[in-house]
């Protein structure tokens, strides 16, 4: 009798989820924009309903934080202090579209006179069907959002540093713990490689390095592995990112 409960309820959500089984898209899911001190800058996004039923679209601002896996955490808005919170406005808070309907959804970022470096935050799409499933309970619900990075021209500080925190060998591997200091007004976005040398400064490794980010004023934390490494052998570190023409370049003393 109970493997039997079982097998009913499963067909039940397996028919809710059938019967609102509905999805959107979104373009871009991340948007740059850039503008001076006071200025009104407007931008769009496009949202698509994809599936073959009518969906409600909810749209909502929030904050978001990195979390030590590089995903986002997403948080109520004005939570952080670079917070779109008190200069975006958006001109659609909830919208109705049809099967393969693509409707755009226009918002602007208005900053103050004095407003420095950057803000963020995303655009969130709550999605739910129009008509309900009356022989269920059951309603889905789904969610899909576009970062936001908003840069305020000639305002803004790049000032960081990346310190070798500590290193773990084995005889397998090294892991290198690298931590970026941002003291930036902006979001950094560093990309480059560490190159492994002996005391004869010859190459032994190369390490790319992608998407090492952090938001203005955070301490993020990257992990590299390498081979194993004996005593005497240090790194050169090199990080580009936007709006420097010249790459940060850092000697690492690893193991000594």
């Amino acid at each position: 009798m109970k493997n039997k409960l079982l097998i009913l309820i499963s067909i039940l959500f397996i028919y809710a989820a059938q019967s609102h089984a509905f999805s959107v898209n979104i373009d871009p899911p991340s948007i740059y924009t850039k503008g001076e001190q006071g200025e009104r800058v407007i931008s769009k996004i496009t949202i698509e309903n994809t599936s073959n039923e009518a969906i409600k679209v909810k749209v909502y601002p929030q904050d978001w934080l990195y979390r030590d896996d590089n995903s986002k955490q997403f948080l109520e808005l004005g939570k952080t202090p670079y917070s779109l919170n008190k200069s975006l406005t958006l001109y659609a808070q909830e919208i109705v579209l049809t099967p393969n309907e693509r409707q755009e959804v226009l918002f602007e970022i208005k900053t103050s006179e004095t407003q420095k470096g950057g803000l963020y935050g995303v655009i969130f799409f709550e999605t739910s069907p129009v008509l309900k499933n009356a022989s269920s309970s059951v309603q889905l619900i789904g969610r899909i959002g576009s970062i936001i990075y908003h840069e305020i021209q000639d305002t803004q500080v790049y000032q960081f540093d990346v310190i070798l925190q500590k290193t773990d060998s084995t005889k397998q591997a090294s892991k290198l713990y690298l931590n970026l200091i941002n003291q930036s007004n902006v979001h950094l976005n560093l990309k480059g490689s560490l190159l492994i040398l002996t005391q004869q400064k010859q190459i032994i490794d190369r390490i790319p390095i992608e998407n090492f980010k952090a938001l203005p004023n955070e301490k993020r934390t990257i992990v590299l592995t390498t081979k194993s490494l004996p005593k005497g052998i240090t790194g050169l570190l090199t990080l580009t990112y936007e709006g420097q023409d010249l790459p940060y370049t850092k000697i690492i003393e690893i193991n000594n």
